[in-house]
């Protein structure tokens, strides 16, 4: 056995009180009427936005450019660029970060742009595989975030 609760001792162990939401059904929520994108996304620069105040975006866009060690920002969705300007960031001690300001379309959102995923890896470089990475804007799940093909471009050396 690779881990055991037995080898862990105290911490706190709260009620997870589901019982109070586990007979209820999922709902689905309306959409946002407005999106605040952080253009900070992890601990080093923040992506440079490619998109103005006016411009019509569709979910799946990018709407920001990686620079340095950040990811592209894609549009999670379709809406108008009110403003790209500070914003109280929702992560502790954050400040004021530069965010796209996103004004929702009230509709369904029928217009996705898809990113192409039909991509026989047999059949990539590795050079290819890693732009792709990089167009999609893959993160890596670690706490700091940091872009997928940033890790990768280290070792093609």
């Amino acid at each position: 056995m690779l881990f055991s609760h037995s080898l862990i001792r105290g911490g706190v162990h709260p009620s997870g009180h589901k019982q109070l939401s586990n007979h209820k059904e999922i709902t689905i929520l309306a959409p946002p009427k407005r999106l605040y994108i952080n253009l900070k996304q992890h601990t080093g620069s923040p992506a440079k936005a490619i998109v103005s105040a006016g411009d019509k975006v569709i979910a799946g866009q990018m709407i920001a450019k990686g620079t340095g060690s950040s990811a592209n920002i894609h549009a999670p969705q379709s809406g108008v660029v009110l403003k790209i300007a500070l914003h109280r960031s929702a992560i502790p001690g954050g400040g004021e970060e530069q965010m796209i300001h996103l004004q929702c379309d009230p509709e369904d959102q029928n217009e996705v742009i898809k990113l192409e995923t039909q991509t026989n890896i047999e059949e990539q470089s590795r050079e290819t595989l890693i732009d792709i990475i990089e167009e999609a804007g893959v993160v890596g799940m670690g706490g700091a975030v940091f872009p997928a093909y940033h890790k990768n471009t280290l070792y093609l050396k």
